[in-house]
């Protein structure tokens, strides 16, 4: 209702021509070939294969009773460098994130960290608390901006004792791109949510990037429970296990980085960004000079 009747929302019809008859036609069949060129594709099967849409439709789905807080940003309201409200979960939070006692997994399309962020991660470093982060790697992403930000920041949050994992492009899958930013692929990750100490939970819509942080009006829930943060572990360790992502460490020279992974069951290492081209390597050098990191 805050949004709805904002000064900030004004109506639709206001902003576009209403749609004709020869509109709404040409609009479903772009759907419907969209639909079609999805088929058989992790995004559009998995609710088949995990049986998640028949659970729904029987009434069969298990809910966790738990404790819970809705929070969000208030519409049309600047925000300032610290986070508006969130208790904890979001690398910036300090000094909130002193409730953690031993262990913070974060996951995360997108992560720009703040100077104010790395030290916050190594603050968290210092008193033994596990920090561990997945993400997207430069062949999975689908803003290539957004990760010339990161790879700026990767040495640090290395050093710094962070866990980091970069999500890979799935086996036989190429990373299709229609124009320069890029588009999702069906690996490419989306989800935000973090567990903390393995009892707390809080997933939203907020990525750790100045532009969630400063800019966009974001809203999360914080869940106490157990059950539901050791779904979100699984997932976590399930999406960052060898086989599925890259281990980002420091390489022998001083600001180099090596690459972990598992192929055909054998540990490998890459010296150089992997599975990805030249080509993009450059243009994401060339968007992080272009954009100001506070637009990521």
């Amino acid at each position: 209702d805050l949004y709805w009747n904002d000064a900030a929302a004004v109506p639709a019809a206001d902003l576009i021509d209403a749609p004709t008859v020869d509109d709404g036609a040409a609009e479903r069949r772009r759907l419907h070939r969209r639909e079609a060129a999805c088929a058989g594709r992790p995004p559009c099967s998995w609710l088949r294969e995990s049986g998640t849409a028949e659970d729904l439709r029987s009434g069969n789905v298990t809910l966790a009773w738990a404790s819970a807080q809705f929070v969000y940003d208030l519409p049309d309201r600047v925000k300032s460098e610290v986070p508006s409200g969130i208790e904890h979960g979001w690398i910036e939070d300090h000094p909130g994130g002193i409730r953690t006692r031993e262990e913070i997994l974060i996951v995360t399309p997108y992560l720009v960290p703040s100077p104010a962020g790395l030290r916050h991660l190594e603050q968290m470093r210092q008193r033994d608390v596990r920090v561990a982060i997945l993400t997207n790697s430069l062949d999975s992403t689908d803003s290539v901006a957004a990760h010339a930000g990161y790879a700026r920041h990767r040495p640090a949050l290395v050093r710094a004792g962070v866990e980091l994992h970069e999500i890979r492009l799935a086996a036989g899958q190429e990373h299709e791109r229609t124009h320069l930013w890029g588009l999702a692929t069906p690996s490419s990750l989306h989800a935000k949510f973090s567990v903390q100490d393995r009892k707390r939970v809080i997933i939203g819509s907020q990525n750790q990037d100045p532009r969630s942080r400063l800019l966009n009006t974001e809203a999360w829930i914080v869940v106490d429970s157990a059950a539901l943060a050791a779904e979100l572990v699984a997932l976590f360790e399930e999406g960052s296990a060898a086989e599925h992502a890259y281990r980002v460490r420091l390489g022998a020279a001083a600001g180099t980085l090596i690459w972990e992974t598992e192929e055909d069951g054998r540990m490998v290492r890459f010296a150089d960004e992997p599975a990805v081209g030249s080509t993009l390597i450059l243009w994401r050098k060339i968007l992080g000079h272009l954009i100001p990191e506070g637009m990521l």
